[in-house]
């Protein structure tokens, strides 16, 4: 196996703090930062960051195979009592990381999660082609953030994946709602 160079943002979350693991396990190199003081997995060079501090990123060495977004929050009906730290975490540390990379001389593929609630959902089983409809601010967070993707991709030459991360379980912080598929089943 050819040995990589990974950064991962958000590595003390759930998602997160399994692939710093998996990763290093497998003997990739491995960047985990995280907003929070320690690291969950100890092994990992850790990190503090703020990537709503652009001062911080300027000290990040962009010479990485990837960078895995984990960072941010997460939610359905909560983002309409918070949408400003939605929108500051979500979009803006997302657009101040990729404008950090737009200013280095390296161009690592960003590794982006994104949601089935950008869709409109039916009947049918979603695919790409599927028509979009945002229900919530977090739902807007992440077709925002796939479109600063876009953006910086075709402007910048900085190369992106996004895939979708259906939680059939749904959110497990906090006792509000979630369009978890399990609590759907369980609220009819």
């Amino acid at each position: 196996m050819i040995q990589k160079k990974y950064i991962i943002f958000g590595a003390n979350g759930y998602i997160g703090r399994h692939l710093v693991n998996t990763l290093i396990l497998d003997g990739h190199t491995v960047k985990a930062y995280d907003i929070q003081e320690f690291p969950i997995v100890e092994e990992a060079l850790y990190l503090k960051n703020n990537l709503l501090d652009c001062d911080s990123l300027k000290l990040i060495d962009w010479d990485v195979d990837y960078v895995l977004f984990f960072s941010g929050i997460t939610g359905t009906l909560s983002g309409f009592g918070d949408y400003q730290n939605f929108v500051q975490i979500n979009e803006i540390s997302l657009l101040n990381m990729l404008n950090s990379i737009k200013e280095s001389s390296f161009r690592p593929r960003v590794v982006y999660p994104s949601s089935r609630l950008v869709y409109e959902g039916g009947e049918k089983l979603l695919d790409e082609s599927s028509p979009k409809k945002t229900k919530t601010i977090y739902a807007v967070n992440k077709l925002a953030s796939e479109c600063f993707l876009d953006v910086y991709s075709n402007a910048f030459d900085i190369p992106y994946t996004t895939f979708r991360i259906g939680v059939p379980y749904g959110n497990s912080i906090g006792a509000g709602y979630s369009y978890g598929t399990i609590g759907f089943l369980l609220n009819i």
